[in-house]
């Protein structure tokens, strides 16, 4: 399934639900890192990551 979007953070966004999803069906959990680099750095991709149901989320950490 593709997302059509024209911005960064509602791509992102799509891109956490679906793999948060399909870690939760397998009964797995991941953790998310991103590059942390100055030139990288998104406040969007750590209020995404922290909009997932907190008590069903399969991703338990970000970084």
């Amino acid at each position: 399934m593709i997302a059509e979007t024209a911005n960064k953070r509602d791509a992102y966004r799509y891109y956490l639900e679906i793999l948060d999803s399909s870690l939760a069906a397998e009964g797995d959990v991941g953790i998310v890192v991103t590059d942390g680099s100055p030139r990288n750095l998104d406040p969007a991709a750590s209020e995404e990551r922290r909009r997932l149901p907190l008590l069903t989320r399969a991703i338990v950490e970000d970084g």
